[in-house]
């Protein structure tokens, strides 16, 4: 076959079922993505001629035949095919002898190596040979040279000249009337490629054909390729062919003489396409999986006094101790004690109802029904401790405590601390001593004590090498040890605030807290609606107000 003068060096002999060709043009330079590149001899290696495979389209499913030669000639890599007797082996024989899969292409390791001179990437080296293909669209269809293709760096370089000349003759006449032909065919957008003349010492330029041009209306169409489709595939398909020529096309300036007369030729004209311009192809995209939820909560009142899981809902009624007198007394002898008294008190504790109700249209529960539901209940459950938090604290409210502390309003520092201090050692001498384990401390009293410092400005809780201070902090001031008691920030109780707010010294045991768990309630009687409801029981009383102290604190 003669194209342009040139003799091709590709062949078939289907009756010895080989295939021979030039799959490495040496010297010349391909332009691919906005890169350049070449190879030169020497800069190929294999282990054995018959461990490189032939492939369809470098798909290693498709192996088709093994290498019986393969010669690192000057002007390039000279190969030749034993193809297997197989029906795919028969196939790429027919597509070859027929013409449609006419070109070579290369495939290199992952480790291939390449040097940038003057823009040119420059094989360096010996690049391990992987595979060679069939295929039967090189990107240069008309420089009639083997194809190439390279990967390095993870992603595959498709260089792919088709033929090279074996040995060429310049021909000035055939070589005028195929460029003729050729711009009848492919129009002003086709770039020739001239083989090197033998003899001549310059470098064979390879030049691609543009991938998109612009009609006779000034309108991006399709060149060697689409560019909406190569956007997509990009996006969506990771198609790193794709990807590049569509950025090259985008960054690079075109040549003003390549578009047609109805767009400006302005010299420097820099092709550029925003997000809105490719808004349609950019959807949003819905990520139920990364869903942000409401950040947890701690329940530490509720922790602190429940009692367990309330397994009825009929009155609870509790026994008390209420009075008692003369039950010890010093013996006289022969004298009688005088009897002493004993009396005890119930306190009926009853249950309440806890409930919620959501309505979930019809449409809503059978589009996203199992999901959505589950991200309502879950809200439900947690709103459901926080009321149990809320009920503590009200009820501590409610209820007359058996003392009242009130520190000095905007109390500080050393003087805060020994004010409680000397509560604290005031409870020793109530009756049965200091029997107080929880410390429930509202906002402002809390940051008082954190900020608090001695005269010489040292921490009174620090968290850190406590030495000589009245308490220290766990991490994060998570906790403070104040004189011995382990105090704690309920959130629960009253917000920051210009006005005194309480907090609360108790015995755990003297305030009963149950409740029920939470039941999950399912609705369907409606047509335009299903129901999702929350039910359950709790109660909390406080049983023994003496055990309770309540501590009043003015932060202004």
């Amino acid at each position: 076959m003669n194209i342009f003068g040139f003799e091709t060096t590709f062949s078939v002999d289907e009756e010895s079922r080989t295939i021979a060709g030039l799959a490495v043009p040496y010297g010349a330079v391909a332009k691919k993505g906005g890169r350049k590149y070449s190879f030169s001899k020497g800069t190929l290696a294999w282990r054995e001629v018959s461990r490189v495979k032939l492939l369809l389209q470098h798909d290693r499913s498709q192996a088709v035949g093994r290498a019986l030669e393969l010669n690192d000639s000057d002007t390039g890599l000279f190969v030749k095919f034993k193809i297997a007797r197989t029906p795919e082996g028969d196939r790429a024989l027919a597509l070859a002898a027929d013409g449609v899969y006419d070109g070579l292409s290369i495939g290199l390791g992952d480790d291939a190596q390449f040097d940038n001179r003057d823009g040119v990437n420059h094989a360096t080296g010996s690049n391990m040979l992987a595979e060679i293909s069939l295929t039967p669209n090189p990107a240069f269809d008309d420089a009639r040279v083997s194809a190439v293709a390279a990967e390095a760096d993870d992603e595959r370089i498709n260089v792919m000249p088709e033929e090279a000349a074996a040995a060429p003759q310049f021909d000035l006449d055939a070589l005028a009337t195929a460029l003729a032909e050729k711009m009848k065919v492919d129009g002003p957008g086709f770039v020739p490629t001239v083989p090197a003349i033998p003899g001549n010492t310059q470098t064979v330029q390879v030049t691609e054909a543009a991938p998109y041009r612009f009609n006779d209306k000034g309108l991006l169409t399709k060149g060697t390729h689409e560019f909406a489709d190569d956007l997509r595939s990009a996006a969506y398909n990771h198609d790193k062919g794709a990807e590049d020529r569509a950025l090259a096309f985008i960054s690079e300036q075109l040549a003003p003489d390549s578009r047609p007369a109805e767009v400006e030729k302005s010299e420097g004209v820099q092709f550029a396409v925003s997000t809105t311009n490719v808004a349609g192809l950019n959807p949003n995209i819905q990520r139920p999986d990364l869903y942000v939820d409401q950040r947890k909560f701690q329940y530490p009142l509720w922790d602190a006094v429940r009692k367990g899981v309330l397994n009825e809902i009929t009155p609870i009624v509790l026994p008390k101790w209420s009075s008692h007198s003369g039950l010890v007394a010093a013996h006289s002898e022969g004298v009688e004690p005088t009897p002493g008294a004993f009396a005890v008190t119930t306190e009926t504790v009853t249950p309440a109802a806890v409930s919620g109700k959501v309505e979930i249209n019809r449409e809503v529960w059978d589009q996203g029904g199992p999901v959505a539901t589950q991200l309502i209940w879950s809200k439900m459950q947690q709103s459901w401790f926080e009321a149990l938090e809320a009920i503590v604290v009200t009820e501590l409210d409610a209820e007359s405590p058996g003392t009242t502390t009130t520190l000095t309003t905007a109390a500080v520092d050393a003087a805060l601390s020994g004010e409680i201090a000397a509560a604290f050692a005031g409870f020793q001498y109530t009756r049965g001593g200091f029997a107080y384990d929880v410390l429930a401390v509202q906002i402002d009293l809390y940051k008082k004590l954190v900020a608090a410092k001695d005269t010489a400005g040292r921490p009174l809780f620090p968290i850190i090498n406590p030495v000589n201070a009245p308490g220290s902090a766990a991490r994060r001031y998570g906790t403070l040890d104040v004189h011995g008691v382990t105090a704690f920030p309920a959130w629960g109780l009253a917000a920051t605030g210009v006005i005194a707010a309480n907090s609360y010294l108790f015995d755990s045991s003297a305030v009963y807290a149950v409740a029920s768990a939470p039941q999950r309630l399912e609705f369907q009687s409606l047509v335009k609606q299903v129901e999702l409801a929350i039910w359950g029981y709790r109660v909390c009383e406080v049983i023994d107000n003496p055990g309770v102290v309540r501590v009043v604190y003015d932060p202004v």
